[in-house]
C-alpha cells in the first residue's frame, strides 16, 4: 500500500519557512545557540566513519551542519525547500567546494542518485503524516546498502512553538517508520537532552514487505493526528480572530 504525494493536500509549511528564512538570517540560532553547537558535535560523534563518498543532507537550511560534515565527505548535496536558505548556502558554499545545494521539497520528490550517507535532521515534523512513509522509503532507495542514515529529531511528543507541524510521536514514533516499517538496522542511538539520535543501514534482506496489520494501524495514528492537528490549527486561528476584533473594538 502507497500514498500518492500528489493527491495529498499541500501544507503551507514551505511559504511558512521561507517567510521564516526572509526574516533573518540563521533564524533558528544554528550558528549562535550553545544547544545546537552542542547538538551538532554530538551529531558529528556518532558517524561510524572516518570518511564517506557522497552524502546527502535533507532539510540542510543554510548549510550550517553541512559545512561541518564537508571535512568527513567527498561531495555532500543539501536540499531545503526554503529558496532563501538555499541561496544563502550556496553563496558560503564557495569555501567548500565538495558541497552542493537545490532547492527541493522532499515531500515531493528525492533527488537522484545513491548515497553512502542520507543525514534527515529535525525534518519530519513538517511532512504531512500521509507522505511520511513515502518519504522514508525513497531515502531507502538512495542509500546504497553498506550505507548509512543519520536522523535527529526532538523527543517532546509535540511542538507548542511552530505552526502546522505535525510533530506527534517525536523522535520514537518518527524513527520507527524506520526501523519498524522498512526494519533498517540501528547501528548507534543516542538518547540526549531533549533531542535523539539513531545511526541505521539497511536490512540487506528486507525485500520492502510491510505487515498490513501495521500499516493500517499507522493509517489510523496517521489520520488521528491529522484531525487532531487540523482541529488544533483551527482553534488556534479563531482565536486569533477573536483577539484582532476585540481589539478593533
Amino acid at each position: 500500500m502507497k500514498w500518492r504525494a500528489d493527491v495529498i493536500k499541500r501544507s503551507s509549511q514551505a511559504d511558512r519557512l521561507e517567510a521564516f528564512y526572509q526574516e533573518t538570517e540563521d533564524p533558528w540560532g544554528f550558528e549562535t545557540e550553545a544547544y545546537e553547537r552542542d547538538r551538532y558535535q554530538a551529531t558529528l560523534a556518532v558517524l561510524d566513519r572516518v570518511r564517506y563518498e557522497n552524502a546527502l543532507e535533507v532539510g540542510c537550511g543554510e548549510g550550517a551542519f553541512t559545512f561541518l560534515v564537508a571535512d568527513r565527505v567527498n561531495h555532500i548535496l543539501g536540499v531545503d525547500v526554503s529558496e532563501t536558505a538555499i541561496s544563502r548556502a550556496s553563496r558560503r558554499g564557495v569555501s567548500f567546494p565538495n558541497t552542493t545545494f537545490r532547492t527541493m521539497d522532499i515531500g515531493a520528490s528525492l533527488p537522484a542518485g545513491e548515497f553512502d550517507l542520507i543525514i534527515c535532521s529535525e525534518v519530519f515534523y513538517y511532512i504531512h503524516p500521509f507522505q511520511r512513509l513515502n518519504v522514508a522509503r525513497g531515502m531507502l532507495k538512495r542509500l546504497r546498502p553498506e550505507g548509512e542514515l543519520l536522523l535527529v529529531h526532538s523527543n517532546r511528543s509535540e511542538s507548542t512553538t511552530w505552526p502546522d507541524v505535525y510533530g506527534e510521536g517525536g523522535a520514537e514514533g518518527l524513527h520507527a517508520l524506520f526501523t519498524r516499517y522498512l526494519r533498517m538496522n540501528v547501528i548507534e542511538e543516542r538518547l540526549m537532552q531533549g533531542y535523539q539520535i539513531a545511526l541505521l543501514r539497511p536490512d540487506t534482506q528486507f525485500d520492502g514487505t510491510i505487515n498490513r496489520l501495521a500499516l493500517v494501524r499507522l493509517i489510523v495514528s496517521n489520520a488521528r493526528a491529522v484531525v487532531t492537528h487540523d482541529f488544533c490549527e483551527t482553534a488556534r486561528a479563531l482565536k486569533s480572530g477573536v483577539k484582532r476584533a476585540l481589539n478593533r473594538d
